[in-house]
């Protein structure tokens, strides 16, 4: 367990200047969410809107079960809103060879004039139970703005 969390940098010069780094990854206290969160992505909208995905396991005591989490920001990254988009966890021991090595690394999200897309791994439909191979699908959420 890493206890890795999800954090992020503002600057409003260019990158001239730096805001200290804080949490993407809290609790609705404010505190940083409990676990490993990992694999962020992030988008900015046209608007100015910011938007992050990343998975996070905060809600299994064990640390292992994966939910899929997007926050999002309409005032430049001051204050944040964030809630869980997957409607299932999933066990990546199960998903991946019972190793939990190598879950695709990466998730998306991509913002238009309309919509919000994030894109993420989920290994909820695994067949190892029945074939020995770990499988993994493609979830999207689309989003209306």
């Amino acid at each position: 367990m890493s206890q890795a969390d999800i954090s992020y940098q503002r600057s409003t010069d260019g990158g001239q200047h730096w805001s200290n780094a804080r949490f993407l990854s809290v609790t609705k206290s404010g505190a940083p969410a409990p676990n490993d969160q990992f694999f962020p992505w992030a988008a900015a909208a046209s608007n100015g809107n910011l938007y992050a995905i990343w998975f996070d396991r905060r809600q299994d005591p064990a640390n292992v079960s994966i939910n899929t989490w997007e926050a999002r920001s309409a005032n430049g990254g001051l204050t944040w809103t964030s809630r869980r988009i997957s409607t299932r966890s999933w066990n990546p021991n199960l998903g991946f060879f019972s190793s939990g090595a190598f879950i695709g690394d990466y998730n998306g999200i991509a913002v238009s004039s309309t919509n919000v897309y994030p894109v993420w791994t989920d290994g909820r439909n695994t067949a190892i139970a029945r074939t020995g191979i770990g499988e993994t699908d493609i979830f999207t959420d689309v989003e209306p703005r």
